[in-house]
């Protein structure tokens, strides 16, 4: 099994990013899960206090949604690449009225490896012009047990105070 901190298709790549608070602290691995052949899996570790979101480039033609169960996922266009690409951000799960971060509150956190079989968050790039369409299936696990499947750790514990403050760079 690899660890990966990128998945990418035909006119589109993803990555797993983590967020305390407002801040974001960088890219998150994953790994692949035993998929059928019209579907990938994969798992992601996310750690109590924080919460995940999915960054999506992908060429213009490539339509993108996403659900968590049968709630929906916000898609938001955050740049333009170079090459007419964009960079999405799916960030948060619309229920109760409002949108909440993707965390351990709102959708499954799987913390041993029967709670693997599910599919907590799809993710879902379609090509009409192509008429191609590709479905991400995303299962976020304990850092215990990311780690008991990959073989690698997961990343360590952050917080907001970690986040940088002003200080110079060597």
């Amino acid at each position: 099994m690899s660890q990966m901190l990128a998945i990418d298709g035909p006119g589109w790549s993803m990555s797993f990013q983590r967020r305390v608070g407002s801040a974001n602290r960088g890219v998150i691995p994953c790994v692949s899960l035993d998929s059928p052949s019209d579907r990938m899996r994969v798992l992601v570790p996310l750690r109590p206090g924080e919460a995940l979101w999915i960054a999506v480039t992908a060429g213009p033609a490539l339509l993108v949604s996403g659900t968590a169960g049968d709630r929906a996922l916000r898609v938001e266009k955050v740049s333009l690449g170079n090459d007419e690409s964009v960079l999405l951000m799916l960030d948060a799960v619309f229920e109760s009225n409002q949108w909440t971060p993707i965390d351990a509150n709102s959708v499954p956190c799987a913390d041993h490896r029967e709670a693997t079989a599910g599919d907590p968050l799809a993710i879902v790039l379609t090509n009409p012009v192509a008429a191609t369409t590709q479905r991400i299936a995303i299962v976020p696990a304990t850092a215990a047990l990311f780690q008991a499947i990959s073989g690698f750790p997961a990343p360590g514990d952050t917080t907001q105070e970690d986040e940088y403050r002003g200080w110079r760079l060597p």
